[in-house]
């Protein structure tokens, strides 16, 4: 998007799935690095997602870069102290993670966060904001018995738990696991994470309001709940003016 004309423009070629670009169902983030797009995706199934790059004006078609394996899918991307970072969606069975690229191409784990899954967990958001790496993550231990909402703090050698919030049994949380957004406001001043609202159904204990929390440092005991909202799941995200 051109802010100057106000222009939207394509990035590489349209890709039905299926073709053999984004063949593992669709894209769930993008980020720049290196001068090329990166682009995660998402499978409608319980099996790898991927990444995906593009050099803007040299490339034709979309070059894939890694495939993570069965059920474990791409949600979040973000550029970290010159090296690309991946937050992972569990499906079914597996421990959320983070995945790192070397500046060779290589992925490898970065961190294995919560308890192993029998039911959905993830890795929603990943933001920088003060020369630390922050992930927001929503872990559905055992499925509809044991789910938190987590905040951690990376500082380029260790991973620090900085925020967590215990739900108790809840029913399968769809708006947790694929609903969360950070950002930093536009003077630096501070970080938001934003954190949707569930639905109530057959099996929930309780309905629990999207959630906006923020933090000046990010560090723990630093984070406060500066809103809630009961209509939230339409957020997609933000934009910095």
């Amino acid at each position: 998007f051109n802010v100057t004309t106000g222009t939207m423009t394509q990035i590489g070629p349209t890709a039905a799935i299926g073709a053999t670009e984004f063949n593992t169902g669709y894209v769930s983030c993008l980020a720049v690095h290196q001068g090329r797009v990166f682009a995660g995706t998402e499978r409608l199934g319980n099996g790898a997602g991927e990444v995906y790059m593009f050099r803007i004006g040299q490339d034709t078609t979309w070059t894939l870069d890694e495939a993570f394996g069965a059920n474990y899918n791409v949600h979040s991307l973000a550029v970290f102290r010159g090296l690309l970072y991946a937050g992972m969606r569990t499906l079914l069975t597996g421990t959320p993670a983070i995945y790192v690229r070397s500046n060779v191409g290589t992925w490898a784990t970065s961190l294995t966060g919560g308890a192993a899954s029998d039911g959905f967990s993830v890795f929603t958001a990943l933001t920088v904001f003060k020369d630390n790496l922050f992930a927001l993550s929503y872990e559905d231990a055992l499925l509809d018995v044991s789910e938190r909402i987590t905040i951690r703090r990376f500082d380029g050698t260790t991973w620090t738990t900085v925020y967590t919030l215990d739900e108790g049994g809840q029913e399968s949380r769809i708006q947790r696991r694929l609903g969360g957004l950070g950002i930093v406001a536009p003077d630096e001043s501070a970080l938001y994470f934003v954190i949707h609202e569930t639905d109530a159904g057959a099996t929930t204990v309780a309905n629990e309001d999207g959630i906006i929390l923020r933090s000046t440092t990010g560090a723990a005991a630093s984070w406060t709940e500066v809103d809630t909202f009961t209509n939230l799941r339409g957020v997609i995200g933000f934009i910095r003016a």
